[in-house]
């Protein structure tokens, strides 16, 4: 079983034709991939830790240490290195910003907020947040750099709100931005999701909310959307955008996707029925500047399937299935023809 899968999809004239080709990080079968940053075709960064595997349940083990692999050569060959987060860590972002440099942001007991930095392809880390995070429970969820000086850290534990750090020298200072610019959490909301296109970013809320800035994170706004509670989102430019309800910890929830064409602003719900009853969307990729929408599926056990994978060639209008048996998520592309999947742990990998 391998730890990564690469897909490359054919997109020709509204006809898809798919083919998950197998590569491996060094990461060990026992290893879920938490994160992926496709820099370019031939330099890919995934990042990883390793689970207890229960029978609809994934968590993170309490002693492992978590993984960061890159490739240079489009998947021909890779390197790996532990990413020194301490016990029962979690990857939750990843940014690239060479073959060498790389952020990430992660979690150490499942709730104590951290930022590293590489600049060395993965071999040594160094703390690249001075800001200390909220006290309570403190989790970070995404960090993005809109250029090389210009990056975003965006931070919403149930206990603090939402905390929002911009740093334009490179992630040498960061600086927090007035509450007065983000809209007021509600009491117990956490951020879930977050995604960004140019200097426009947004993230999602366990209220079902996405905020958005146009600015590059200086100011804000909020939607309300159709759905009860909003994981995560996927924009193919600043107007088009996805989000997903689905899978909660060992709670088998059918998804339910939204859908945006003007920025976030208003949302209206996806028809995914042709994808068949209860079916849960592991994984979502509204493919970069083009029509196509992917998402990668699962019915029945989380850990055993039926697994699939679908295609959208119309804005999700309709809907093909085009390969089956992968357990993939995170599917990252950076064109309609290439893109990156990680394999969920499976079942019969306990440890």
């Amino acid at each position: 079983m391998k730890a990564l899968i690469t897909a490359i999809l054919f997109l020709i004239h509204n006809i898809a034709i798919a083919q998950w080709v197998s590569s491996t990080p060094n990461f060990g079968d026992t290893i879920s991939i938490s994160a992926i940053d496709v820099l370019n075709e031939d330099v890919i960064w995934s990042a990883g830790y390793r689970q207890f595997v229960k029978d609809n349940e994934y968590g993170p083990q309490e002693t492992d240490s978590a993984y960061i692999s890159i490739t240079k050569d489009g998947g021909l060959n890779w390197k790996s290195n532990s990413v020194p987060l301490g016990k029962k860590p979690i990857i939750t972002s990843i940014c690239s910003i060479d073959q060498n440099t790389c952020f990430i942001a992660g979690l150490t007991n499942y709730k104590q907020a951290k930022v590293l930095k590489t600049i060395d392809g993965g071999k040594t880390w160094s703390n690249a947040f001075s800001p200390n995070f909220g006290l309570g429970n403190s989790w970070v969820n995404f960090i993005h750099f809109f250029d090389l000086n210009h990056g975003i850290v965006i931070e919403g534990g149930q206990t603090n709100g939402f905390s929002i750090f911009l740093t334009e020298n490179g992630g040498i200072n960061w600086t927090l931005i007035n509450s007065d610019s983000i809209p007021n959490s509600n009491l117990g909301e956490f951020i879930l999701g977050a995604d960004a296109y140019g200097d426009h970013v947004w993230f999602s809320t366990s209220d079902a909310r996405v905020f958005r800035s146009t600015n590059g994170g200086i100011s804000w706004a909020v939607s309300n959307t159709p759905l009860q509670y909003l994981l995560g989102l996927s924009f193919a430019d600043q107007k088009n955008g996805i989000g997903s309800f689905g899978y909660i910890a060992n709670m088998i929830i059918p998804t339910e996707m939204i859908i945006t064409s003007d920025g976030g602003i208003n949302w209206d719900r996806m028809n995914i029925d042709a994808l068949g009853d209860s079916i849960i969307v592991f994984g979502y990729e509204y493919i970069p500047n083009s029509t196509f929408i992917l998402l990668t599926t699962c019915k029945g056990s989380i850990l055993t399937g039926y697994f699939a994978t679908w295609v959208s060639p119309d804005r999700g209008i309709t809907w093909q299935q085009i390969s089956t048996g992968e357990n993939i998520h995170w599917p990252t592309f950076i064109s309609p023809t290439i893109g990156w999947g990680g394999e969920g742990q499976q079942f019969s990998h306990k440890t």
